[in-house]
């Protein structure tokens, strides 16, 4: 399980997916779960949030695709 520090750090670096992650959550369980306490949609939200971040994360981290360690020249 990761650390507090790290799904922080991971929200904070995929803004955008985790601000539409958090407001599909909170839409689908209104709509279609028809939750009607405020604390559970908090909750929800929180979920949908953290979840929203790491789809982005993982839609931006392909295999094929260049990182830095390997842009870098091996000088020796």
């Amino acid at each position: 399980m990761t650390t507090v520090k790290e799904q922080m750090s991971k929200v904070t670096a995929n803004v955008p997916g985790a601000i539409v992650g958090g407001v599909a959550v909170f839409y689908a369980a209104k709509k279609f779960g028809k939750v009607a306490n405020k604390w559970a949609l908090a909750g929800l939200t929180v979920v949908g949030v953290l979840a929203g971040a790491m789809v982005q994360a993982k839609m931006k981290a392909r295999k094929g695709a260049p990182t830095a360690s390997t842009m870098k020249p091996n000088i020796k």
